[in-house]
Order: C-alpha cells, then structure tokens, then sequence
C-alpha cells in the first residue's frame, strides 16, 4: 500500500500560525508528543482519523488538507 504524501513543513506552518504546540498537537489526539512528532515529521504514518481531526482542530478548508495531507 502506498503512502499518502505528507507536506510536514506546510503542516508545521499551520500549526505555528495557529498558535499551537507539539504538546497542543499531542494532546488534542491523545498520543505522546514522540509519537506526535514523528507522525507530523512523516516519520511515522497518520492514520485517516487523525488526518479528519487535525483537519477540524487546525479549521483547515478542503483544498487546504489536500494539499498538506496528499502533498497535492
């Protein structure tokens, strides 16, 4: 199975635009901050549902997660 192309460094960006943390991140999916890290580094696959909960955490637009979440 093929790998969805992850854009961690757009991802980031939202992320600190937005104000939040790993630790904000971490807590919001319920995994450690190392597991986090990884995953938001494309060290480590989301899964769907983390990518549908990070999508309505970060308030991002269709386009938006596309791009970020299939390197569209």
């Amino acid at each position: 199975m093929e790998r969805m192309a992850l854009d961690a460094n757009k991802l980031q960006t939202v992320i600190m635009n937005n104000g939040f943390t790993l630790k904000d991140i971490s807590d919001f999916l319920g995994l450690t901050r190392v597991t986090t890290h990884r995953k938001l580094n494309d060290i480590k696959s989301l899964t769907i549902g983390e990518v549908i909960l990070l999508k309505e955490f970060l308030e991002l637009t269709k386009q938006e997660a596309i791009d970020i979440f299939l390197g569209a």
